[in-house]
């Protein structure tokens, strides 16, 4: 099999980073997603949304990540933020079950992700 198990495909939005993920997200490709949250959000651009709608799998491995690059932009810059949107409701029931829906930012769709972190700008 030649195809990559997580791919991102990086746009901007109004001074929004946007990432679309499409795959796996798990042991074997969270350092991938690590190493590219950590490039944005070190960035001159602290606000990302991360659109999950194509994502089949999220491990104990990639909520990790999730919750790490929130925390750290968070810390780094107060204005930053990391929002997450186009939940599946099986990647919804995932971060319930989890418990760190309440620790990360998330919105039904693109456009309202986009909004929430415009508004963070201020």
């Amino acid at each position: 099999m030649n195809q990559r198990a997580l791919d991102l495909l990086e746009e901007s939005a109004a001074g929004v980073t946007i990432v679309r993920l499409t795959g796996r997200i798990d042991s074997g490709t969270a350092s991938e997603l690590a190493l590219a949250l950590g490039r944005l959000l070190l960035g001159t651009r602290p606000r990302v949304v991360l659109d999950l709608g194509a994502v089949e799998h999220l491990s104990g491995a990639g909520l990790r990540v999730l919750v790490s690059a929130s925390r750290g932009v968070a810390q780094r810059d107060p204005r930053g933020m990391l929002v997450l949107c186009g939940l599946s409701r099986k990647l919804s029931e995932v971060l319930a079950i989890s418990g760190v829906d309440t620790a990360l930012t998330h919105c039904p769709s693109r456009a309202e992700a986009v909004a929430w972190a415009l508004a963070m700008r201020n």
